[in-house]
């Protein structure tokens, strides 16, 4: 037996919202197929959550966040764009913003980090740091294509490096170097923020706990200036951007611009 979910017509039983109308959800036995269009199979889902969506509450609630989602969305698009140096071709990895008004260089020295990398690379040349959180499935799936990219940057100038900064405050240095481990990263350090610099990171991208999107990249130019930031590789994505001919290209000259 299949349990699907029906968006009825208007003429149909439905459910008034603050803001709009929306139809009423239904769940029932259903022998055969999914009856047509406007139809979505939920026997897949946990019982729980086929519970919730006969809930108008709980609908109410995913249209509220689903609205809530496409302002951050808006607002994110309708950021200022990065204006390359002559000579130098299109990011490959996505659109490049100028970076949020106070970012900076983040001044902390996290865990996993005895030599003091993350320091360094400031006074270096350009660096391109990613915030991750084990939570973020992209943020997890793109690490080993960073760490295939991490030496082809360096040849190029770029110091590419990976700073796990959790909001939530859960993970850790150890469940990090497992995690790299389990995953072949080898040339990344499992450089993780401190629960107290966790703020401070945030503030330094231009963002916070709650306004924060995983993962999030800022290149720095020479001396750590913020430069650019961008997003980072999508979950459905199947093959990884960072290790690419085309992104090797792209900072191998921006390095050689005046930036």
């Amino acid at each position: 037996m299949k349990v699907v979910y029906g968006i009825v017509g208007a003429a149909a039983l439905c459910v008034g919202f603050a803001g709009g109308i929306m139809a009423a959800p239904h769940l029932f036995p259903q022998p055969a197929a999914v009856p047509g269009p406007g139809w979505v199979d939920l026997s897949e889902l946990p019982e729980e959550l086929i519970g919730w969506h006969t809930s108008p509450t709980y609908l109410k609630s995913e249209i509220a966040t689903f609205e809530m989602v496409k302002e951050k969305m808006a607002a994110a698009d309708a950021r200022p764009k990065r204006v390359l140096p002559e000579g130098v071709p299109e990011f490959p990895g996505g659109v490049l913003y100028m970076p949020p008004d106070g970012a900076h260089w983040p001044e902390i020295t996290p865990l996993g980090d005895p030599d003091g990398t993350l320091a360094a690379a400031r006074e270096g040349g350009w660096t391109v740091l990613n915030l991750w959180a084990t939570w973020c499935a992209p943020c997890v799936k793109e690490l080993p294509d960073m760490d295939a990219a991490v030496p082809l940057y360096a040849a190029q100038g770029v110091t590419l490096l990976a700073l796990n900064a959790d909001p939530g405050e859960k993970d850790t240095l150890e469940g990090n170097t497992a995690l790299f481990e389990r995953r072949g990263v080898t040339r990344l350090q499992p450089l993780t923020a401190k629960a107290e610099d966790i703020d401070a990171v945030l503030a330094a991208m231009g963002t916070s706990r709650t306004e924060l999107s995983y993962p999030a990249n800022m290149i720095f130019a020479p001396g750590g200036q913020p430069y650019a930031v961008f997003e980072g590789l999508r979950i459905d994505d199947e093959a990884g951007i960072w290790a690419t001919d085309e992104m090797i290209a792209f900072f191998k000259a921006l390095a050689e611009s005046e930036g």
